[in-house]
């Protein structure tokens, strides 16, 4: 076992002990994982009501299965697949005994030998956890290996150009810049032409690829800046408000992007 495989493995052992079946295990902020959900479901709604065949859909890193749990309850019609790698969330995901749907312990980096091909394959935040890109391109490999041709892949993940963007805003307030976790290996926008390479064509999706961004620069720039000495920084009324004042994706703020691909 590599050394980096070894550090998600506890961190994310810490995360199944900390949030078990939380709806917002490995991201706290309500908001932007109950966006995630949002375009998933809603994507998947799109695609069906379109005439797309949506029989099969693999969740790549499904966690504690809650997003799994979701589709299974809007849509029980489909066969779904659970990819999981930690083995702590894997037994998480299991004890829900989602209806229709199938848990594997296993590695996208790897060819998934145990499962038939997908018509959808969803990544929230899964990709960013393979720490070298070389890891991060098989796994692209894998992924496009195992989507029925014409299949789509909803991929919501981060990536560095608007990260810069956001801690250049923190500096005009003098805000120290925020840093890639740990955990993390942000993308870039080279990542668009590999894409390409394996096969995909970038789709318009239900809601825009940046369409966290006004929420980012809500709670990672404005909020820090002019709150009340030792005030709170999150679940606000202060951010509560302005998430439904202001209009959604305004600027290139948000780290996290929401894409649909379709392979050829």
């Amino acid at each position: 076992m590599k050394n980096t495989d070894q550090l998600i493995l506890t961190h994310y052992k810490k995360v199944a002990k900390n949030f078990g079946n939380s709806p917002f295990s490995t991201m706290r902020d309500q908001y932007i994982r109950n966006s995630e959900i949002d375009f998933v479901l809603g994507q998947i709604m799109v695609l069906w009501t379109s005439g797309v065949e949506v029989n099969t859909v693999l969740d790549i890193g499904c966690g504690n299965g809650y997003l799994l749990e979701k589709i299974s309850e809007l849509f029980p019609h489909i066969e779904l697949y659970g990819l999981e790698f930690t083995p702590e969330l894997y037994e998480l995901s299991k004890e829900r005994k989602i209806r229709n749907c199938h848990i594997i312990q296993g590695d996208i980096r790897e060819p998934i030998m145990d499962l038939p091909k997908v018509d959808i394959i969803i990544s929230e935040r899964v990709l960013i956890n393979i720490l070298t890109w070389k890891e991060q391109y098989q796994a692209f490999k894998n992924i496009s290996n195992q989507l029925n041709s014409g299949g789509h892949f909803i991929m919501i993940e981060s990536f560095q150009p608007p990260l810069v963007r956001l801690n250049h805003a923190r500096k005009e307030f003098g805000e120290a810049p925020l840093p890639v976790s740990y955990q993390n290996r942000y993308f870039n926008n080279l990542l668009y032409g590999y894409m390409t390479k394996l096969g995909f064509i970038e789709k318009e999706g239900f809601l825009e690829k940046n369409y966290l961004s006004t929420h980012f620069y809500l709670t990672r720039v404005l909020h820090p800046a002019i709150r009340a000495r030792k005030g709170r920084l999150k679940d606000t009324m202060f951010v509560e408000f302005f998430n439904q004042a202001l209009p959604s994706a305004v600027g290139d703020f948000s780290p996290i992007l929401f894409h649909l691909f379709q392979k050829e």
